[in-house]
């Protein structure tokens, strides 16, 4: 039997037959048997991993020891209970249906690490998921003690616009000396009045995007404030979110680009962030031109995504992974080389760091909601060692500056592209570019995941990944303002946890000393409370609701112009009260 789950006892005399062996063994449980071939191909070397894990019975182990397949000293096999397990069964769509062959990008990984695949959680050290954790799972947290699972309780809503817009636009509000990097925009109907008259004042291009939408369904562009009013006579104005359209990108080639980054976060609070040196340069097929209203339905001009161009006639696949090429999707290491060559006025260090500072910015941003969700589902009490990969998706402009486009929760790990084989006939072949960029982003999230937070939070640099937070000057500590509203929102709360503050948990602020005055009496908290609601996507007051709603009191309270001044000195005082 050379399954992957029964190779005990196995006696490996030299490389060669290891190697044979791995690829046997590999072809009998992949659904394509092609990954070894790609993986050879890139010429990985396979781990000799020196990080600490813990074992079954919780002690600590040296997976040097452990982890491989055999003890090289001995060429004798570690027995399979020590080896560290990876849980693939979540990473199915349907009914055992690779889910566009994650499956494979794991399953190369861990051969390459000589892991050991598991189907039941309750056996794994990490649980690997394709999509968000279901309600009945994040109600049932026990079941994840003390294990690694690759997604946070309800990230998914990093991937609807409207939420993380709003989040980012209450930042860009609260701290308006600030660059987030993040376009104007606009969230549908609350800012109706104001998009009307921006429109009515300018030719500006906007792009409107549906607030659930994905790869590039149901995005249009306009500069006619009627577009927008007529479109939301087939879809509610409240799906959509309306952005600024930067007009001028920088281009290679002559095409328009953007940036698919890997953002690994492994812990929420304190807040522990990586990004991947390794991504992917994203281009359309058709040359650009300036928008108009005549050219702005060419999508393939203006929308970057793969999904979208890899339709076009014009699409050029390539497996080039180093030098700079002409490939419709390519690695970020021949985006930088291209830059450098058609632009060699670009200070790429100093182009880097701004992304590096907008991928810490706008994680900031969204790091009160993850961390509300994280304790409302009860998994820090619980111990889950949460970690996910985000993928954010950057565009730069033609004075190299980057601007974020979206986050997406659940960036693509396929392994594999489409090609028309023959009139109507489709087939998918394994890409080694893909292979080579998220192995790189896959494989060594998992390197430092299994480490303890300790030793996460002073990494510094772990393979392809830099660490970002903490950082060595402490610059973003500032940006912990809104954490900080959370922990009043969560004293507010109480023992009983909801997903929104009710009336009379929000009025009993005013009981507060220093939370009333001239202009801001008892009577008054319910009318923010209600007007503040009546302006929620929700209705209610949920956590955002919450953090505008305390920014109107600290307006009422201290008068002052400034936003954030009214902002700041309401929430160190209730921070003062509370602690």
């Amino acid at each position: 039997d050379r399954s992957a789950t029964s190779m005990e006892g196995w006696v490996v005399d030299d490389e060669e037959s290891l190697d044979k062996l791995k690829i046997e063994n590999y072809e009998e449980n992949s659904s394509t048997g092609n990954i070894p071939e790609i993986w050879n191909s890139l010429d990985f070397e396979e781990r000799e991993d020196t990080s600490v894990d813990q074992d079954e019975e919780g002690k600590s182990i040296n997976a040097e020891e452990t982890h491989p397949f055999y003890k090289q000293e001995k060429n004798i096999r570690i027995p399979k209970h020590k080896r560290f397990k990876i849980a693939t069964n979540k990473a199915y769509l349907y009914s055992g249906v690779s889910a566009g062959n994650v499956l494979e990008l794991l399953r190369a990984v861990i051969m390459r690490n000589r892991y050991l695949e598991v189907k039941k959680e309750s056996e794994a050290g990490l649980i690997w998921y394709r999509l968000g954790l279901t309600d009945a799972e994040l109600e049932n947290p026990k079941a994840f003690s003390k294990k690694r699972v690759n997604r946070f309780p309800k990230s998914e809503i990093i991937m609807q616009k409207k939420t993380s817009a709003a989040y980012i636009n209450l930042m860009k509000r609260a701290f308006p000396e600030e660059t987030f990097y993040y376009p104007k925009t606009f969230i549908l109907p609350r800012d109706m009045k104001h998009l009307a008259e921006k429109m009515k004042k300018s030719s500006q291009m906007y792009i409107v995007k549906p607030d659930d939408g994905s790869s590039g369904d149901g995005i249009f562009m306009t500069s006619k404030y009627s577009d927008v009013t007529s479109a939301s006579s087939f879809k509610s104005i409240e799906k959509f979110i309306i952005q600024k359209y930067v007009s001028s990108p920088l281009l290679i080639d002559g095409k328009k680009f953007d940036l698919r980054l890997y953002v690994l976060v492994t812990s929420l609070d304190p807040l522990c962030l990586f990004l991947c040196d390794e991504g992917l340069g994203r281009f359309c097929t058709v040359p650009y031109q300036a928008p108009t209203m005549a050219n702005r339905n060419k999508a393939y001009m203006h929308l970057t995504n793969y999904s979208l161009n890899k339709l076009s006639p014009d699409f050029v696949h390539t497996d080039n992974v180093e030098t700079a090429n002409e490939g419709s999707k390519q690695t970020l290491a021949s985006v930088w080389k291209s830059i450098a060559s058609q632009y060699p006025e670009c200070d790429i260090d100093q182009l880097k760091r701004r992304i590096e500072e907008l991928v810490i910015k706008n994680t900031y941003c969204l790091q009160p909601h993850l961390v509300n969700n994280f304790n409302l589902y009860k998994f820090q009490e619980n111990e889950v060692r949460c970690f996910q990969i985000l993928g954010y998706d950057v565009l730069i402009d033609s004075n190299f500056k980057p601007w974020l486009m979206e986050i997406n929760a659940n960036p693509s790990m396929r392994v594999d592209y489409q090609f028309e084989s023959s009139p109507g006939v489709t087939e998918s072949v394994p890409s080694k570019l893909d292979m080579f960029v998220k192995m790189k982003a896959v494989d060594d999230a998992i390197q430092i995941v299994r480490k303890p937070l300790e030793e996460q939070l002073a990494l510094g640099e772990v393979g392809s990944y830099k660490q970002l937070i903490p950082s060595p000057t402490d610059e973003f500590g500032h940006l912990e303002l809104f954490l900080d509203a959370y922990k009043i929102y969560d004293k507010i709360m109480g023992i009983r946890k909801g997903t929104s503050l009710t009336l009379s948990k929000f009025t009993s602020l005013a009981r507060i000393p220093g939370m009333t005055g001239p202009k801001l009496a008892k009577a008054s908290y319910d009318l923010v409370y209600k007007t503040a609601c009546n302006n929620s996507e929700s209705g209610q007051m949920d956590l955002e609701t919450f953090i505008g709603a305390l920014g109107t009191l600290g307006e009422k309270l201290y008068g002052e112009d400034s936003f954030h001044s009214n902002f700041s000195q309401i929430v160190d005082q209730l921070v003062a009260h509370f602690c």
